[in-house]
């Protein structure tokens, strides 16, 4: 499959034109779950694509193609120069780096470019963030670095000094919308408008509208609302929230959304 982004046109612009020179260390900011992983997995696939360009394809195919035996790997999950960690619970720890620097040891071996991606960079802990600072400062030739984010504030300072930073834009409601209608997710009409602002331009919440129970309580929310207020802003449905009385679990059901 090709993972090609639809909805970051510019970004995956900008990725393609840093692709002949990528710089050691990359940093993906944007909203939580709008894109940001699925264009730089795209940029490994463009690079990797045996039948669309990149190192091995041919020039002016459709690139990434999204069906040779590259592409497959990579969009499977079993490429092997394609390393992704991931916070295990609230924090990055060291140890979730060590089979990453391993690796590192070695030159790639399906092509001639590893990507190491951490998703949710901001969760490295100091003792992890300064382990990967050691290695940015003396980085492998043939790996590049690949940080994502929604809380750049967070990273270490000595890490953003020795990155570039490339921005997703949040997602509009008309996109956001159609995502969810691919993804059957059926969200009533009547609240619909709100479960959308409460996205905040990404997709990072779109499984929790699946759930009659969140439905529920925010058809509840909304009929709040519209005893309040008239615009259902953040500050608004949880004032609502409030508003609906000391269910304490009702409350996080929405605050987790």
């Amino acid at each position: 499959m090709n993972l090609k982004p639809r909805a970051q046109a510019a970004a995956w612009e900008k990725l393609i034109a840093m692709s002949e020179r990528l710089p050691q260390s990359l940093i993906a900011v944007g909203p939580a779950g709008v894109g940001k992983r699925r264009a730089i997995k795209a940029l490994f696939q463009y690079l990797h694509c045996e039948d669309g360009g990149g190192f091995f394809g041919a020039a002016g195919a459709e690139k990434p193609c999204g069906r040779c035996v590259q592409c497959t790997k990579i969009f499977e999950n079993k490429h092997t120069d394609w390393i992704e960690i991931s916070p295990q619970g609230e924090q990055i720890v060291v140890d979730d780096l060590r089979e990453m620097k391993k690796a590192l040891y070695f030159a790639p071996m399906d092509g001639t470019v590893r990507f190491v991606v951490i998703d949710q960079a901001h969760k490295l802990n100091l003792t992890s963030a300064n382990s990967l600072l050691k290695i940015l400062e003396e980085p492998p030739a043939h790996t590049r670095f690949f940080l994502i984010t929604h809380e750049r504030s967070r990273l270490l300072q000595t890490i953003l000094s020795r990155s570039q930073f490339l921005n997703f834009a949040p997602l509009d409601n008309p996109t956001i919308s159609t995502l969810l209608d691919e993804m059957q997710i059926v969200i009533p009409e009547k609240i619909r408008p709100m479960c959308l602002d409460l996205m905040s331009g990404g997709m990072d919440r779109a499984q929790t509208f699946s759930d009659e129970k969140v439905l529920n309580f925010l058809d509840q929310i909304f009929n709040e609302l519209q005893r309040l207020v008239s615009r259902p802003n953040w500050e608004n449905v949880v004032m609502a929230a409030d508003a609906l009385g000391n269910d304490e679990q009702k409350i996080e059901l929405l605050l987790d959304v």
